[in-house]
């Protein structure tokens, strides 16, 4: 955790030679990633470094003397290609990840050992023989290895060594061969350097960027998701940006709603400082939220000190109502436990409904994923028109739930746009049932 922030608060430091990371855990994470992309890139070099030994074999006459062919033949094929087929076969040892720059170094400076004794063996007269393979090799070693720069470097630095000693104190070669040789070597050695050293640098901010670009993005879907169900979430994503947001509309046959109301919130925030009834409202829901998730339902929103929950979207459920009662018994024990900052105890006000609804997300820019229909309105009503410390439902709960839970008997109540409507309280779980 400590590693995250520190990466997201400030850009990650990267050494100037060397160019690890400073931070050993995100250098590891590098290592993994560059392996695992270049990994088909590896393996098809250690094969060409094989085939380029075996490709110079044709041209041999032309510079080998004819006494020295079979010598040729034995170093090249005998050294120079199994080193390639070697390297190749190393890529799938389990822990090659962990070794593959060290071996793919040591296999290129090998070769350069091979060339070095392969001039020494083999009359060559041509002059320009013995720098020209060092150079293939140079190439080889700065392009095709997916070698990092450090690596790249050394095994530079090493080959034009090789060279000079080679030349020098064991072919004899004239000083001025060897200057003019060292002149295209080290112009190779230098333009391979800087431009391992810019591609690797490029390589790694990159990789940092995509790093924080990935953070970002989890970020945004993680606050998608506590906006909306993870379904609907994902729904959102995949849809087609030339449709209205309305689109992901779903209708279902049956929900349960569950409307909760603070009593008394009004009398209390006035008397309370806001930090503090803030408070006091944010841990009320959050204990909500957690019965909601316990229970399986689908939290929808807040309006005040109301609170509003659903089961059976956006994923239909044969239970929603047994679980929705549960939630609304779960609530108003919880509520049992909490007092205001006054002191005084914490009630509150629960309606159910059953039945059909159309849920959906509407908005442009602050999406809302949202419920409507008369369920909706009847399990509102339910709430309004309750008394503190109970749970009122509908006539439609009581007859679905049956004995499993106790009730009162029915009263009428008078709804808002619906008229007298039979009701009764939910008491608790049925402990016989």
């Amino acid at each position: 955790m400590l590693r995250a922030v520190r990466f997201r608060d400030q850009a990650p430091e990267i050494r100037a030679w060397s160019l690890k990371f400073k931070d050993a855990w995100l250098e590891q994470r590098f290592q993994d990633e560059y392996f695992d992309t270049n990994l088909q890139y590896i393996r098809i070099a250690t094969i060409l470094g094989a085939i380029t030994w075996a490709a110079f074999g044709p041209l041999a006459p032309l510079v080998v003397q004819k006494g020295s062919l079979a010598r040729d033949a034995v170093i090249r094929y005998g050294l120079g290609v199994p080193t390639g087929l070697v390297s190749f076969a190393l890529t799938y040892l389990p822990n090659y990840r962990r070794i593959w720059q060290p071996v793919i170094t040591g296999a290129i400076l090998l070769s350069g050992v091979v060339w070095v004794m392969h001039r020494a063996l083999v009359d060559a007269p041509r002059p320009d023989w013995g720098y020209a393979g060092n150079m293939v090799i140079l190439i080889f070693a700065y392009i095709l290895s997916r070698l990092q720069f450090r690596y790249s470097v050394l095994i530079g630095v090493a080959l034009i060594v090789m060279y000079n000693v080679g030349s020098l104190f064991i072919i004899r070669e004239s000083t001025d061969n060897v200057i003019f040789g060292d002149y295209f070597l080290l112009l190779t050695a230098f333009i391979g350097s800087v431009g391992a050293y810019v591609l690797e640098r490029s390589t790694r901010l990159l990789f940092v960027r995509e790093r924080e670009l990935d953070r970002e993005r989890g970020r945004s879907e993680g606050l998608l998701r506590n906006i909306l169900p993870e379904q609907i979430a994902d729904r959102l994503k995949q849809r087609d940006p030339a449709m209205e947001h309305g689109a992901i509309a779903q209708a279902y046959g049956e929900v349960t709603v569950v409307f909760a109301d603070l009593v008394e919130f009004t009398k209390q925030s006035g008397t309370t400082d806001p930090p503090e009834i803030v408070a006091v409202l944010d841990d009320v829901f959050t204990r909500f939220d957690a019965i909601a998730e316990r229970c399986g339902l689908e939290k929808i929103k807040t309006i005040g000190d109301a609170y509003m929950a659903v089961a059976g979207v956006p994923e239909p459920r044969e239970d929603d109502v047994e679980v929705a009662a549960q939630m609304a018994l779960a609530m108003r024990d919880e509520i049992a436990q909490m007092r205001w900052p006054s002191g005084d105890q914490m009630r509150v006000r629960i309606g159910m409904a059953t039945g059909p609804a159309v849920a959906g997300v509407i908005g442009q820019r602050k999406f809302a994923y949202d419920l409507w229909g008369d369920t909706v309105n009847t399990a509102a009503r339910m709430e309004s028109n309750g008394i503190p410390d109970e749970i009122q439902v509908s006539e439609a709960i009581y007859q679905r739930l049956g004995d499993r839970f106790l009730f009162s008997d029915v009263h009428v109540v008078n709804l808002k746009g619906k008229g007298p409507t039979a009701a009764r309280f939910l008491l608790g779980k049925n402990g016989s049932a």
